[in-house]
């Protein structure tokens, strides 16, 4: 078993890198480092991606977590009370997706160290999950043997298992009306920001129902106070565990706008992009069966999620390997109040 204080130091190592999304080569050399002490070879592929292998008996097995994280994530510093460790306050501590990183280092250690018996293993640690997934789309799935992979990337305590994830459609929206004073000759403008009220007005956003979201996240346009506004740029997305009904939220904002342009006689250039294909796993689904068998065997109790965020798991999913997001443990992700507990860490090393 791995011992806490083994566990902890892995931990700390790895979370006082600093590897925000983009910048991750220093935490794939530690990784490297790590693996080529307990006698596994590994590498980053061209993208960099860290890929490792074990030979072993059986059907191979993916193992994957991510290397980046968010801002606040530079200049980490950590405090452990007990068994939770945090950091001090003014970043993130990291946990996503380091604490998984640990989990897999630690339990590859115990296997080789104890030489047990085990299934040929695929360990792939990734670039960039937390912005656009570039390092899982730019793996060169060819040299994967593995047709299932267990994910480490979620922020629940020990047993939590992702059943499903969403799609997620973005758009990208500009509307262009018509410049003018507006004190002088307010009506010979076309007030753009008008334009892209009317149309917001017209959506629900937020929860649509208990699988689907709508957001806009960002709206700029105008220039000056006394000027009427002749562009606005919106940004939103629509998010949703079933295919058809996320297709439908994106009918209407295309409706309501075009509605809106038509009323006012602006001009609309409409982007629409399906951004992350989801999945949605059934409970007898073979990899899930064999997570709950091992969780009963640990005396670990298994609960099922519908996940609002997504992962490698759906780059995965949708490139055939079938890929189910475990709980890595930890807390408050993307936040300053994030933590993880050291037990947990040392759970999900049995685990694995």
């Amino acid at each position: 078993m791995a011992t806490k204080k083994q566990v902890l130091k892995t931990f700390i190592d790895l979370v006082s890198i600093d590897s925000p999304s983009g910048e991750e080569d220093k935490v794939a050399k530690y990784i490297i480092r790590y693996l080529k002490k307990i006698g596994v070879n590994a590498s980053c592929d061209k993208y960099g991606n860290v890929i490792a292998r074990l030979k072993g008996y059986g059907e191979p097995l993916l193992l994957c977590a991510h290397m980046d994280t968010v801002e606040p994530g530079k200049g980490i510093k950590t405090f452990v009370k007990n068994d939770i460790i945090k950091s001090t306050g003014e970043t993130i501590l990291g946990a996503d997706d380091k604490g998984a990183i640990t989990e897999i280092l630690e339990a590859l250690r115990e296997i080789k160290t104890r030489s047990l018996k085990h299934r040929p293993l695929e360990i792939v640690f990734t670039k960039e999950e937390e912005t656009d997934f570039s390092g899982s789309l730019n793996l060169d799935y060819k040299k994967l043997e593995a047709k299932n992979a267990l994910v480490l990337d979620y922020s629940l305590p020990p047993g939590t298992i992702v059943q499903k994830a969403p799609f997620i459609y973005i758009f990208d929206i500009k509307i262009k009306g018509k410049a003018a004073h507006s004190g002088s000759f307010p009506e010979k403008g076309i007030n753009a920001i008008k334009v892209a009220a009317d149309a917001i007005a017209e959506l629900k956003l937020g929860r649509i129902n208990n699988s689907t979201v709508i957001n806009i996240g960002t709206i700029k346009g105008g220039l000056i106070r006394n000027g009427v506004p002749a562009e606005v740029n919106i940004k939103g997305e629509v998010r949703s565990i079933r295919q058809e009904s996320a297709q439908k939220q994106i009918d209407l904002v295309s409706k309501a706008f075009k509605k809106s342009v038509r009323k006012y006689k602006a001009k609309l250039l409409l982007k629409i992009k399906q951004d992350c294909y989801g999945y949605s796993h059934l409970r007898s689904n073979s990899l899930i069966k064999e997570i709950v068998i091992v969780n009963k065997d640990l005396k670990i109790k298994t609960s099922f999620i519908q996940a609002g965020g997504v992962s490698d798991a759906n780059v995965f999913n949708k490139k055939g390997i079938n890929s189910v997001v475990i709980s890595k443990g930890g807390s408050n992700p993307h936040s300053p109040k994030e933590s993880i507990k050291i037990s947990h860490m040392q759970t999900m090393i049995k685990f694995l």
